[in-house]
């Protein structure tokens, strides 16, 4: 019989946290959100931080076992897919984290006892869209990656309601969160060479690209008796995301003007990109100081109406999510923008 792996990593995940909370979430930020990791610092944080990269290769290991396993069973190889792009099972690792101590502080012991299905779930879900995502904006997509994106969300799904258990609520909130990221994709696909989908008075909208990695959760409030307040934490998740998708814009600029894709960054530009070579028009929008600016006062309002809305919720777990997310937006204008972070809001 295969050892109950995911029972041992929840259970050594809440032994580390446990011993020192604050220096943990300093390593989570530094290791997983700096793009390097990096074991400087007192003793006690070297030794924290050993232990997370310990979690963190753990991890890695389980997650190529699931998609082998998956592929096995179809005679393909996923793990050779460059649509199965590694980074987002990398900035998985993390959400993992926050849902595994955010479920042990709500009580949610019976839950957290299959914590090794909601590890599976989640693998086949981070997969499965990632690769559905690289396939819809790229030029050339490969049918067979489709159709197994696809199978990879179907068997997430199945499994969130061997997990949470399968009602008329459950099958809602799962259905409302896989229709909010499918409506956000029509939007942005049709729009394809076409018009911007973003507003610049609703960055918010950005966010909604990200409703499908929030299934899990939701599912959890609604084990909690808590769906009335599944709208306000959306909101919450909505905006921190927008946050989150800002930075992506900037790292997939070329990829996405190559493409054909507008995003917030590129708002008012529309003209410029379909008249001007792509490269050059990619360097003038890095340099923008307005631009700059623009995009990173819309995250950082962004992130602050999260916060805000989570101090009203007093829920301090996701707080320290969203303070990463904060930390790693202002890091990413300061280092690759060159922007000083003193100069902003």
């Amino acid at each position: 019989m295969k050892p109950n792996y995911s029972n041992i990593f929840f259970k050594r995940l809440i032994s580390v946290y446990q011993k020192d909370k604050s220096t943990f979430w300093y390593n989570l930020n530094s290791s997983f959100l700096s793009d390097q990791f990096s074991l400087s610092g007192i003793p006690n944080r070297l030794r924290l931080g050993i232990e997370l990269m310990s979690l963190y290769l753990d991890f890695k290991k389980k997650s190529k076992e699931i998609l082998n396993e998956f592929s096995a069973q179809r005679g393909i190889n996923i793990g050779q897919w460059k649509s199965n792009r590694k980074s987002y099972m990398n900035d998985a690792f993390p959400v993992f984290i926050f849902l595994a101590i955010w479920m042990d502080e709500m009580q949610l012991h019976h839950i957290t006892k299959k914590f090794d299905d909601i590890i599976k779930a989640g693998v086949l879900a981070v997969s499965g869209y990632g690769i559905l995502d690289y396939n819809l904006d790229d030029n050339q997509s490969v049918q067979v990656e489709i159709i197994t994106a696809n199978a990879l969300i179907a068997e997430f799904e199945h499994r969130c309601f061997s997990i949470f258990g399968f009602s008329e609520t459950n099958a809602t909130i799962l259905h409302k969160m896989r229709m909010l990221f499918y409506d956000a994709e029509i939007k942005e696909k049709a729009c394809r060479f076409k018009k911007n989908p973003y507003q610049s008075d609703k960055p918010e909208n950005c966010g909604a690209k990200g409703a499908n990695s929030v299934i899990p959760f939701m599912l959890c409030l609604s084990h909690l008796n808590k769906e009335t307040l599944i709208d306000a934490y959306w909101k919450v998740f909505m905006c921190f995301g927008a946050a989150i998708q800002i930075l992506d814009d900037w790292k997939d600029l070329d990829e996405d003007l190559e493409h054909g894709h507008y995003s917030f960054i590129t708002i008012g530009f529309e003209n410029e990109i379909n008249s001007k070579n792509l490269k050059s028009i990619s360097k003038a929008l890095k340099s923008d100081i307005t631009i700059i600016s623009k995009t990173y006062n819309a995250g950082i309002q962004q992130i602050n109406i999260a916060k805000s809305t989570l101090n009203g919720l007093n829920d301090s777990t996701l707080l320290n999510l969203v303070e990463m997310v904060e930390k790693k937006f202002r890091q990413f204008y300061r280092q690759e923008l060159k922007y000083d972070n003193e100069k902003m809001i």
